[in-house]
């Protein structure tokens, strides 16, 4: 994202870019903040990736409010703000914005430039079986010394009777779920 600025306070600043998105009775929640960028009026912040659910809980048309502050040391001053919705941005509607102060009627702050944009689709486990991957369940039990002896009732491979113990539980419910997606059972 870059940023360019007009005259704000009458010096350059460091300005810092903070999303946020609205979280129902919560308030905003923060999505990302950007690293400062040192004495300029023209910031180009590093590249970053945000999960569309982190984003705008997977609503296309969830406003997302952009706020760019002025950082130093101690404090943080207001520049301007606007607001963007991932279908605006994707359907290239728009790509360049007006950072504006809602307290203040009239004059632009800057404007908040999108240089690039991508939408990368991660397939699910889902989709992985789908297109053709095939699972076969393996299972190992590690019976090292540092779980101790399984004749003793502090280790987790102890056996109760005819229940199972910490290790057989948790195989048994992984493997519950795992062998519906076994190729050859």
């Amino acid at each position: 994202m870059r940023s360019i600025f007009k005259k704000i306070f009458g010096r350059k600043s460091n300005p810092v870019l903070k999303m946020t998105r609205p979280s129902g009775d919560h308030g905003p929640v923060l999505i990302h903040s950007t690293e400062r960028v040192r004495s300029t009026k023209d910031p180009t912040w590093k590249k970053f990736e945000i999960k569309v659910s982190k984003f705008c809980s997977s609503d296309l048309f969830l406003p997302v409010k952009m706020e760019v502050f002025s950082k130093d040391t101690f404090s943080e001053k207001y520049i301007g703000e606007c607001e963007i919705t991932l279908n605006a941005i994707q359907n290239e509607e728009r790509r360049k914005f007006n950072l504006r102060d809602p307290k203040e009627k009239g004059a632009d702050k800057g404007t908040l430039l999108l240089k690039q944009f991508n939408i990368v689709e991660k397939a699910s486990f889902l989709d992985y079986l789908r297109g053709g991957t095939r699972l076969a369940l393996m299972t190992a039990i590690d019976f090292t010394a540092s779980n101790g002896s399984p004749s003793e009732s502090t280790s987790l491979h102890y056996c109760y009777g005819s229940q199972l113990n910490q290790y057989q539980k948790a195989l048994k419910a992984v493997s519950d779920i795992l062998l519906n997606y076994d190729y050859d059972k």
